[in-house]
């Protein structure tokens, strides 16, 4: 089982966020974390049969800061 993460958007607005092995290029399929909420994403294998080694937060808006938290939680084996 791969790690754990959970991602807290403090923020007033919506943030979004990925997972990817190439973060020099934002991912076009990005998820969506609403406003003072929390989400629990487990760490995957990418298409590459390897876990992804970057998590991306975007903030969609241009005038205001995101505020996110990111706890990670290690998984067995």
């Amino acid at each position: 089982m791969g790690d754990t993460i959970t991602i807290k958007n403090h923020s007033a607005f919506p943030a979004e966020y990925c997972l990817t092995n190439t973060p020099a290029l934002l991912p076009d399929k990005r998820t969506r974390i609403e406003d003072n909420s929390d989400v629990k994403v487990v760490i995957t294998k990418d298409n590459t049969n390897s876990f992804v080694h970057w998590l991306v937060i975007h903030n969609p808006k241009e005038l205001d800061n995101v505020n996110v938290t990111i706890l990670v939680a290690k998984g067995k084996g």
